[in-house]
């Protein structure tokens, strides 16, 4: 062979390296790009990149099992950029969450979304629910890849782009349930990954003994025995609070209210407390009796429709959930005392802000305490709004010591309960340590983001993975029927 030859098949050899190595690249990294990052590429390269473009680098912390949530904030668009990075140093998932609504912001989300629609169609067509986003969703043919976009309509903006490489995840799930379930708790992802993982371990752990799906004959079991215990904690002493003399701080808004918000407040408290008043003070609010004692009280979460004609104020007594979780989580059932939260819905004049009529709603009555995390007024098309609330609500016996998250809807013109969804759970036995996580409807619809849409009678079916447990996925089920809403008490026995 000539030397001509030689280095003619050195060259030809050469090139069919570098395609080979260039398409070898392409298979491991996603065809749905964020900016420079992308699933499947080495963290340290986007370190790099990061620190030459932004003169810093990105901050990470462990999940477990190797696995490292890093984040970056950015300055164009504003926002958060976080990858999940596996075991290997390379990246499993790319999500931007976007806090701008530059004219700038809306061209990168239009371009974004042409540009993975050329990749492959959009398989999530926008969502008709009620939250602030629309969704869309794109997967490669070979299923390897997935992209999700959601654009905030109040804002005409994006607000969250995300981009997975599907198998590193599946092998997250696999190798460190831990860290998995840690990822969907930081929002980085969904009921729908915690499922298909659910679906993963329920597979890996049939040998283990994992236990048999419950049946509506279990449910009805499971909601009779719990009967019992939901009438015994609905019939304990209110928890008494601790009074105080804390100095009113004149002049200063309880809550970082807004005058006219304070105003409405002030009205409807005493409506609902007859002979009592609310005070500002250094640290929120005072609910205060003619003697001048005083026990602090919280008026967050609060709500009002659009039209100002109705406000939602979320009521809670901080000493008296202190004292009632004392109790509680020490298995002390000899002491208990309840300590539940109420919602507080006043009519008002929108030009005057006079109250002009005020209801009343317990929170999960059944429950030893609870507290109410969120409370937002949904309109509805042909009925008058209603009130969408998120609390954490707890249970207890003297063998064990739970909490639920619950999503629960209030027709707001009778104050009627009409549903309610659990989120998750967290459950402690005495010596031994605790068990919980997401509660993943095995029903799950994309247009119901709050899992309210099942009608009365329905029988709800969850499974959730159990964190660190030798048979890991458990499912529950929940009766509900006219009047009777899924059960705290009877969703903690089954788990």
């Amino acid at each position: 062979m000539s030397k001509l030859q030689v280095t003619i098949a050195l060259l030809i050899a050469g090139a069919a390296a570098a395609l080979a190595y260039r398409s070898h690249q392409r298979v491991l990294l996603s065809p749905y790009n964020i900016g420079t990052v992308r699933p499947g590429m080495r963290f340290r390269d986007a370190d790099d990149s990061a620190k030459a473009e932004m003169k810093h680098g990105y901050t990470c912390r462990a999940a477990g099992g190797g696995v490292q949530i890093c984040d970056l904030v950015t300055d164009g668009p504003i926002g958060k950029l976080t990858h999940v990075v596996d075991a290997s140093g390379r990246i499993a998932l790319v999500q931007f969450l976007i806090s701008d609504n530059t004219q700038r912001t809306r061209d990168l989300g239009s371009m974004q979304l042409r540009q993975w629609s050329r990749i492959s169609p959009d398989i999530g067509p926008p969502s008709e629910s009620s939250s602030d986003v629309n969704l869309g969703q794109w997967r490669s043919a070979d299923s390897l890849w997935s992209a999700e976009l959601t654009w905030r309509r109040s804002a005409d903006a994006p607000g969250r782009m995300t981009s997975s490489d599907e198998r590193r995840l599946r092998q997250i799930a696999k190798d460190s349930p831990d860290a998995f379930a840690r990822l969907v708790r930081d929002s980085l992802l969904d009921s729908r990954d915690l499922a298909s993982a659910a679906s993963l371990a329920s597979s890996v752990g049939a040998a283990a003994g994992t236990p048999p799906e419950q049946t509506a004959d279990d449910a009805s079991t499971a909601a009779a025995a719990a009967e019992t215990d939901a009438s015994s904690a609905s019939s304990l002493p209110q928890c008494s609070g601790e009074k105080t003399s804390v100095a009113l701080a004149a002049g200063t808004d309880s809550n970082s209210m807004e005058p006219a918000l304070w105003t409405v407040a002030q009205q409807a408290i005493a409506r609902a407390y007859p002979g009592m008043h609310l005070d500002p003070a250094r640290r929120g609010a005072l609910l205060t009796d003619a003697s001048g004692a005083s026990e602090e009280i919280a008026l967050y979460p609060n709500a009002s429709t659009a039209t100002g004609d109705l406000y939602a104020f979320a009521v809670t007594f901080p000493q008296r959930i202190k004292e009632a979780a004392s109790h509680a989580s020490t298995f002390d059932t000899a002491n208990q005392c309840r300590a539940t939260s109420e919602i507080l819905l006043a009519r008002v004049d929108p030009a005057t802000h006079t109250v002009t009529d005020l209801q009343r709603v317990g929170v999960d009555d059944e429950s030893l305490f609870n507290a109410i995390g969120a409370v937002d007024f949904v309109p509805t098309a042909d009925a008058p709004p209603r009130l969408i609330v998120e609390y954490l609500a707890s249970y207890g016996t003297a063998t064990w010591y739970g909490q639920v998250r619950w999503n629960e809807l209030v027709a707001a013109d009778s104050l009627r309960l009409v549903k309610r969804s659990p989120v998750s759970y967290a459950k402690k036995l005495p010596n031994a340590p605790a068990s919980g996580g997401p509660l993943v409807t095995e029903d799950t619809r994309r247009d119901d983001p709050y899992g309210l849409s099942y009608e009365p009678g329905t029988l709800l079916h969850f499974s959730t993975l159990n964190l660190g447990a030798r048979a890991p996925v458990r499912h529950v089920t929940l009766m509900t029927g006219d009047g009777e809403l899924p059960n705290g008490w009877a969703l903690l026995s089954q788990l």
